[in-house]
């Protein structure tokens, strides 16, 4: 997913290269694959936890469905 603009809240992965890639990724405008419009029926998300905000399928540009292993996906015991 393609992004307008990225707040910085992620806690890194286990790999610094990784890290790395993901950072870049966002520099080249990409979003959380957390937040992808279509995470719903995917994911349980506890939004009173943390920020997990869902974009609109409008305000994002996809290419394909929602990937499981994006590298734009935070671990499953990230906090953010």
């Amino acid at each position: 997913m393609l992004a307008s603009k990225e707040e910085n809240s992620y806690q890194g992965l286990a790999h610094p290269i990784g890290s790395a890639m993901h950072e870049l990724l966002h520099a080249c405008g990409m979003y959380h694959e957390h937040s992808h419009p279509d995470r719903d029926k995917y994911l349980f998300v506890q939004n009173n936890s943390y920020d997990y905000r869902r974009y609109e399928p409008n305000d994002v540009r996809c290419f394909g469905n929602y990937d499981f292993k994006s590298i734009m996906h935070y671990q499953d015991n990230a906090k953010c």
